[in-house]
């Protein structure tokens, strides 16, 4: 019986943790938080965009944000000295970590112009500035995203489920029940 709720447990706390991602503040004119602060944002919420430090918690509300761009990659190589040869293979052959910049200018609750510039993993920083955009209203959001009781396949396929949205004049589709 403990095995089930476990796991249901971790399944929850995933989930709950998916779009929680580990960022680094770069530079920006936040108060109370510091260049080089590494925090957490999260994009659960649909109206905000939650960047959390250790000393405080930003709201970025989405329709208060004027401008948001993706930067430069950043690619971070491993701290080995080169006069230490024994360990030249980890900095010669170590996977490189790839991020990339983010930079949001947003309005806080006061009305004061804000800006802030995240360094993210590259398909993290991607991922963020899509769902930026989407709640902008740039970029449109996929059918099954915007109405999880809709199946993908009905923006494809005519089916029973999909009736209403059949255009009968002019593409040579027949009316249902004829």
């Amino acid at each position: 019986m403990r095995i089930p709720f476990l796991l249901a447990l971790f399944g929850a706390t995933v989930l709950a943790a998916a779009n929680v991602h580990t960022t680094t503040y770069v530079v920006g004119n936040l108060d109370n938080i510091s260049a080089g602060a590494t925090g957490t944002v999260n994009l659960s919420d649909d109206k905000a965009i939650v960047f959390h430090t250790r000393e405080t918690t930003v709201d970025v509300v989405y329709a208060n944000i004027s401008k948001a761009e993706l930067g430069a990659r950043v690619t971070h190589t491993p701290d080995v000295p080169l006069y230490k040869v024994w360990e030249l293979h980890k900095r010669l052959l170590a996977p490189r970590d790839s991020t990339q910049y983010l930079t949001v200018d947003f309005k806080n609750a006061n009305g004061e112009d804000r800006t802030m510039t995240l360094e993210l993993d590259a398909s993290v920083a991607s991922d963020m500035l899509a769902v930026i955009e989407i709640h902008q209203g740039k970029r449109p959001a996929a059918v099954y995203d915007a109405h999880p009781d809709q199946w993908w396949g009905d923006g494809t396929w005519k089916t029973n489920r999909n009736t209403p949205k059949w255009n009968s004049s002019g593409s040579g589709a027949i009316a249902p029940g004829k």
